[in-house]
């Protein structure tokens, strides 16, 4: 750390300290305000945000904005992205400001390239043919039509199925058709591949794949009527829900619970795509019935019946709130997918290890202090129909599945360049499936049983399509195979009348071409070009895209398309997401006031945020594959965290942010048995050997150094009667402190978030650990008791309650961090008591200076640092002992205090408040009581384990380097017993998934868990506050990759947590 970083850390410490206990309400932020801004100057200096080469793209857009348009291969648009996310990532707020300001006017910008409404179509419009079956009043606006219906409130009609395509340029090219070039001899001379050429950035034939499901959802082109849009203009996953009242229902299971099909879309023509298609939009629908399963679970409105009502009516208006809520989700899901992994992947922003993120859905004002339009719907244009046909970029992989694809439909007789139109579309509808959705197949799969196809299967196809290199965007890039829909698209084009390329690049503000060598330097193509159609202002708007020079790879280039796509596109994007009102100004947690309205709930609106924290840049398909292939992939695999990138290609650049942290090998899937009888959880926790737990390796993560637990454990043992005294007279103090007065005496607190998780937080600031607590006996402290429980939580969740893929990233951060922050005052009290003279040393000093903590801690860190003499792993065994069972030790009390106020348990609440007026005497009685109910809603709901070798569970032959799975509350099958005899038999550690260290081993809980139960269930007569607040907020869900369920608690962030965060109680104080 530099000097002026050091200097920078105190003031920032300083500013901390002078912070008020009581913040109003206000959440806690960190103070880094100095360090961030030295941080950032030393950031501005290393990479200056506009550098010399850059200027001429800046002159230009200065000279020629307005005029004759820009020039595109000046870069202007890729050098304000790269300038936006450099200034994203600055901490300074002058800098963030600027990046937002430039984002606006990027936004802004890309929106007006295209008029809203439309101002021409290619055929009539009709009037509104809205298909909304519902039999909930006043909510047909609320949800997505089957048809896209209804978008904008005041044109229902405007971008629904059956409409015609918008023209967004109407030619003035007088050009007669007959003088153009045959479509079979352009694709000869400028389309056809000549050899497979590697895409320049890497992109990933995985990329195309989801391309794909981009470009289906908002274009079908009627055969009956070539100007007719057979989907909507919207992205609303109609490739999986349908464009039709009659296809919804074709996936619909309707059971009352909002879920589809196993496994099912609704869109054929997929069929008939490279397996990745099929594969990636059969993760959206299992997606689809993930949400569905968890609205129904969670619950938010307590409206929702389980079991499902038997009454038909009932059931289906139940079944219909829960598909249009979860579709909503499901939809903002894909739409996050798209701007934070796909339009990510075509910026570049992946590839340079940058998560900042273009976000079109922004609310903004303009400068006349109008609101910037948003929601006001969608019309695909044809010269967008036109751009999105990438066939240039198909794999070689995928070229020879397209091969036999053709071969297996027409046979071998026929070479590829001699299909003709006719024998394609009946070789199209050959293959096309005639059964219905759910019983259809692709790429070679089978269905099970169940209706799912194998996720080994599906796996393999992703990470195969990962692993391979799509193709480059060229001239002389389209295979052979794919000759007749080239000429197809040609020939279309031509019958839609579209504009030539220079009247596009008009239209979006480029300086349309003068020569063909400026389309494309290559002699080859522009001289041929040129030849075909004598001039370039005569180069048609389909060949002039697909032959167009391509990008470079660059800052703000991922997908190097031709120039005039790389512009366009981004328009496109930004019309395709902000004109949605579903996505906009409708994508919030309530609509309509009716808790019967469908929106997407609180937990749904959380669900489809990104955390740029996760490992992937805030990847939102990371989220899909880690939740619907869990067996597949593992916490650090690149082939998660950047589907979208060829892994060889990424390892091989260098760009990713710490790439040692990444797993850059493809796996076998992970097998896993699901235990849960009591017996098979005993044999499995008591054997470690066999039976390996990855809490070591976690703790290593964190620490980063060798550790010795029992050292610190016999000095806490030790100190035991003290600890004891200590937490019964705190959580008496914290009641006495937290509650609030209502009426007649009664009072009110919550017992969880106030007292219960607290506990720990006090008696590891002020006893073990020295961290600078602030709170209203010590207000010279650093860190909010919130913040220090969050610390707890994060290190507890991560070393032992990390079951969910997703959360592993960004809990291993905030668990490194957590460990920084959490012996930053014990290493440098250690580090002010040693004899070096450094200025160190002296930094030290002045840190303890301006932190004062509790004596009592520094007692106890000068006792066991003499145990630790020429040794640094002190801080680190201390942490390991002490911090990851601190919050779960919390959530075992939680557990205990709300099994015990259930009514039916008054007579033993009553017995426990009894035998805690008797002290010492009471707390055999009262842990009796506390493991019994341990055993009903133990700590942890189960755990992981690697086996090492060949064995056998109960009946069951588990062989080494598979996983087991042991449910811990499943395991009903033994009657209570008393501590000791569970203790003795091994069924204590059931309760506790193992865990045995800090405040959860046997000689620290069982003296300590009586005195804090007995001091809460003592204090009067304590019971549960009435409504939601007096119970916990929770829900059942399948554990990731197993067939067991766990117990999960919704906080008040609307997220998922194995911990518990509130409950509210009421009493009554008993006076002497």
């Amino acid at each position: 750390m530099s000097l002026f970083q050091t200097l920078a850390r105190l003031q920032d410490l300083r500013d901390a300290i002078r912070a008020p206990v009581d913040t109003d309400g206000k959440v806690p932020t960190p103070f880094t305000d100095h360090e961030d801004l030295v941080s950032s100057l030393k950031a501005m200096i290393d990479n200056p945000l506009i550098t010399i080469p850059d200027l001429p793209a800046y002159l230009d857009a200065v000279r020629h904005q307005h005029n004759v348009g820009l020039d595109d291969r000046k870069l202007l648009l890729e050098h304000l992205l790269v300038l936006m996310s450099q200034l994203s990532s600055m901490e300074a707020p002058l800098q963030q400001e600027l990046a937002a300001k430039l984002q606006r006017f990027v936004i802004d910008l890309l929106y007006k390239d295209l008029p809203h409404p439309p101002s021409g179509y290619l055929g009539n419009l009709k009037l509104s043919t809205s298909e909304v079956k519902t039999d909930i009043p006043r909510v047909n606006y609320a949800y997505r039509s089957a048809n896209g219906s209804n978008y904008n409130t005041l044109f229902p009609s405007m971008g629904q199925a059956g409409m015609p395509y918008a023209r967004s340029v109407p030619s003035q090219n007088v050009t007669p058709l007959q003088n153009l070039p045959e479509a079979s001899v352009v694709f000869d001379a400028l389309l056809r591949r000549k050899e497979f050429e590697p895409h320049p950035g890497g992109i990933s034939s995985l990329f195309f794949a989801f391309a794909d499901l981009v470009i289906h959802s908002i274009f079908n082109t009627s055969h009956a009527d070539p100007v007719i849009n057979n989907t909507s203009s919207y992205l609303d996953l109609s490739i999986l829900y349908g464009s039709s009242e009659a296809e919804v229902d074709s996936v619909r299971l309707k059971d009352g619970r909002g879920r589809l099909h196993e496994d099912t879309f609704a869109d054929g023509r997929l069929m008939i795509m490279p397996p990745a298609v099929g594969a990636l939009l059969i993760l959206l629908c299992r997606n689809h019935n993930y949400i569905a399963d968890k609205l129904l679970n969670i619950n938010e409105r307590g409206t929702y019946k389980v079991p499902v009502p038997t009454d038909d009516k009932k059931r289906l208006d139940q079944d219909d709130e829960i598909f249009q809520r979860t579709r909503l989700i499901n939809c903002g899901f894909f739409m996050q997918i798209i701007l934070r992994d796909y339009v990510a992947a075509i910026l570049g922003l992946v590839r340079d290890g940058s998560d900042w993120r273009l976000d079109p859905l922004m609310a903004m004002r303009q400068d006349d202090h109008a609101l910037a339009p948003r929601g006001e719907g969608n019309v695909v244009s044809v010269e967008f129909n036109l751009m999105y046909r990438w066939h240039a970029t198909l794999s070689s992989h995928d070229t020879q599945w397209t091969e036999n694809l053709f071969r297996s439909a027409l046979g071998d007789s026929i070479p590829f360049d001699q299909i003709t139109p006719e024998q394609f579309l009946i070789a199209a509808l050959s293959v096309l499936p005639k059964v219905p959705p759910n019983q259809r197949t692709f790429g070679g799969l089978t269905r099970g049983p169940d209706g799912r196809f194998s996720d080994d299967d599906l796996s393999k196809i992703i990470q195969d399509a990962t692993d391979w290199r799509a193709g480059s965007f060229r001239a002389h890039g389209v295979p052979e195979v794919l000759k007749v829909i080239e000429v197809m698209a040609i020939e279309q084009a031509r019958g839609w009348g579209t504009c030539s390329l220079n009247e596009f690049r008009k239209f979006i503000g480029l300086k349309p071409y003068a020569t063909f060598e400026e389309w494309n330097p290559d002699e080859t193509v522009h001289k041929t070009a040129a030849r075909l159609y004598k001039t370039i202002d005569n180069l048609e708007l389909y060949v002039g895209l697909q032959a167009e020079e391509a990008k470079k790879p660059g800052g703000g280039a991922g997908l190097c398309p031709g120039y005039t796509i790389s512009r366009a596109i981004l328009s496109d994007a930004v019309c395709l997401t902000r004109g949605d009102r579903f996505l906009t100004t409708d994508f919030i947690s309530e609509q309509l006031r009716r808790p019967s309205s469908p929106n997407t709930t609180a937990w749904g609106l959380k669900g489809c945020q990104p955390d740029v924290n996760d490992g992937s840049y805030g990847g939102i398909l990371t989220r899909l594959l880690f939740r619907t292939l869990p067996n597949h992939y593992n916490a650090k695999s690149v082939y998660a965290h950047f589907p979208f990138l060829q892994p060889a290609f990424l390892k091989q650049e260098k760009k990713v942010k710490n790439p040692d942290n990444y797993d850059w090998e493809r796996h076998a899937p992970r097998h896993v048995t699901t235990f849960r009888t009591r017996e098979a959880a005993r044999l499995v926790l008591s054997d470690s050997r066999t039976f390996v737990s990855s809490y070591d390796e976690r703790l290593k993560e964190i620490v980063g150094t060798l550790i010795d637990t029992r050292t610190v454990s016999k000095l806490l043992v030790a100190k035991i009667d003290t600890w004891v005294d200590y937490f019964g007279n705190l959580t008496r103090r914290l009641i006495r402190e937290r509650s609030v007065d209502c009426y007649n005496g009664l009072k009110t607190l919550d017992i969880v978030r106030d007292v219960v998780n607290l506990l720990p937080v006090y008696w590891l600031s002020e006893h073990i650990m020295r961290i600078p607590l602030k709170s209203k006996h010590d207000r010279s402290g650093i860190f909010y008791e919130s913040e220090i429980y969050d610390m707890l939580a994060a290190v507890c969740c991560y070393v032992y309650m990390n079951n969910d893929l997703n959360r592993d990233w960004h809990l291993r951060l905030d668990a490194k961090k957590a460990y920084d922050q959490m012996t930053e005052a014990m290493k440098r009290f250690l580090g002010s008591t040693t004899n070096t003279g450094s200025i160190r040393k002296l930094t030290n000093v002045l840190y303890n200076l301006m932190v004062m903590t509790d004596s009592s801690s520094n007692r106890f860190l000068e006792e066991l640092s003499a145990q630790f003499v020429g040794s640094d792993a002190m801080p680190g065994s201390l942490f390991a002992e002490v911090v990851p069972s601190a919050a779960q030790f919390s959530r075992a009390i939680a557990e205990v205090v709300d099994h015990f106020l259930n009514e039916e348990r008054a007579a033993d609440r009553s017995e426990i408040a009894r035998l805690s007026r008797l002290g010492v005497k009471g707390d055999t009685g009262i842990l009796s009581y506390i493991y019994d109910a341990l055993r009903v809603s133990p700590a942890i709901d189960g755990v992981f384990r690697s086996v090492t070798r060949d064995c056998i569970v109960g009946n069951v032959l588990l062989s080494a380097g598979t996983t087991v799975y042991v449910s811990l509350v499943d395991t009903g099958d033994l009657p209570a017993s008393s501590p000791q005899n569970d203790h003795s038999n091994g069924g204590r550690g059931v309760l506790f998934g193992g865990v045995k260290t800090g405040l959860l081993s046997p000689d620290m809980f069982d003296r300590i868990a009586p005195r804090v139960v007995g001091a809460i269930l003592g204090t009067g007569d304590m019971r549960r506050a009435k409504g939601a607040s007096g119970q916990f907020t929770q829900f059942k869900q399948t554990v990731p990759g197993t067939d067991a369920e766990e117990r999960l608690f919704i906080n008040s962030e609307c997220e998922a947590s194995p911990l518990p965060e509130g409950l509210t109680v009421q009493y009554t104080p008993q006076h002497p």
